[in-house]
């Protein structure tokens, strides 16, 4: 989710700033408590919709659905063309035709629009 479980659970950063003198002599400290950045209802919103998402399979049913005894004939499937996969799919196969000894590993793939720039 990028936000740190402890962010997450309220416990955000604890600052401390000491005030000094001009000669350098601690005259002072200030801590500072952040408030949490989630309540509670956040957090219960946010672990119900992983909880949600978990449940989903790549087809876009529930597995509840996809596996319930009921839904056998239910559910047709037909092909899908990923425009992206496909490109990616087709550079790989020219490159391996053009360096057929090179195992290109760590190799990744970069897509972009054929109109846009680099």
């Amino acid at each position: 989710m990028g936000v740190s479980p402890s962010a997450l659970f309220g416990r955000g950063p604890i600052e401390r700033h000491e005030h000094f003198d001009t000669n350098g002599v601690l005259t002072g400290v200030t801590v500072v408590h952040r408030s949490p950045e989630f309540t509670r209802e956040d957090v219960a919103l946010l672990l119900a919709l992983r909880r949600q998402k978990a449940e989903i399979g790549s087809h876009g049913f529930s597995r509840a659905e996809a596996t319930d005894p009921n839904s056998r004939g239910q559910f047709e499937a037909y092909p899908v063309v990923d425009w992206v996969d496909a490109a990616v799919s087709k550079a790989a196969a020219m490159r391996r035709k053009e360096y057929p000894d090179d195992p290109g590993h760590g190799l990744k793939w970069g897509v972009r629009r054929r109109n846009e720039e680099r």
